[in-house]
């Protein structure tokens, strides 16, 4: 995903590249493992606080999360949450 700040040197550049790079390999090994990765940068907090924090719990499977003992349902109706055990 490119950057759109203007004004990076071409060392911070170079950088940037590289952690875009690592950040991709990671992400790749892990989906290999079964694991879900979410990336959140700092800019999409700037931009849309609220929007980039409902991200997570859009992506959680919550059924999984209760069937392995992590969480457990409350409330009733409308009110239904999740609370950690």
């Amino acid at each position: 995903m490119p950057y759109s700040v203007a004004h990076h040197s071409e060392s911070e550049d170079k950088k940037i590249a590289r952690n875009i790079g690592r950040d991709r390999e990671v992400a790749k090994e892990l989906k290999k493992r079964g694991w879900k990765v979410l990336r959140i940068r700092e800019h999409d907090l700037k931009r849309n606080p609220k929007k980039t924090a409902d991200r997570p719990t859009r992506n959680l499977d919550f059924r999984k999360l209760i069937d392995f003992g992590v969480i457990k349902k409350a409330g009733k109706g409308r009110a239904t949450y999740y609370k950690l055990k």
